[in-house]
């Protein structure tokens, strides 16, 4: 059973929330970000399709919120 049919199954919708403006969307509407380290670096790294290691998070698509997606990964690794 896919996703979208275990979705359509229950009825229920997942939802998300924004890692910047804290804005609750259906999952299908926010994008997927993971925090990649890299000899010390840390870089946000869009997830397209949902797959990617490590602890995942999601925003919008609003200019503000993707201009401040790397203060969320320097909070997260506290870098």
């Amino acid at each position: 059973m896919t996703a979208a049919q275990a979705q359509e199954a229950t009825g229920r919708i997942p939802m998300r929330t924004c890692a910047v403006c804290r804005r609750k969307a259906e999952k299908r509407a926010l994008l997927r970000h993971v925090c990649l380290v890299d000899n010390g670096a840390v870089r946000v790294m869009a997830d397209l399709e949902q797959r990617l290691p490590g602890r995942g998070f999601y925003a919008c698509a609003e200019e503000s919120c993707r201009e401040r997606l790397p203060l969320v990964c320097r909070k997260r690794f506290r870098a």
